[in-house]
């Protein structure tokens, strides 16, 4: 599996609802709620974005051992 680092992203835009490609390396959209960015990807066609919500923190771990 390959590490995708996120944190640039992630610390942008604290708190959103955030869809990303299927490779999990480029940003299609942001938004306020899942709705929100189910229904910005679609409009862009996307229809089965990744989608993950970011925490309101800056410092932050996600790994894979």
């Amino acid at each position: 599996m390959k590490i995708v680092d996120l944190s640039k992203i992630l610390t942008k835009y604290k708190s959103s609802w955030i869809a990303l490609s299927a490779d999990n390396k480029s940003l299609i959209t942001t938004g306020k709620t899942l709705e929100e960015v189910l229904q910005k990807a679609k409009k862009k066609g996307i229809d089965n974005p990744s989608v993950l919500k970011a925490p309101p923190v800056n410092n932050l771990f996600v790994g894979y051992g």
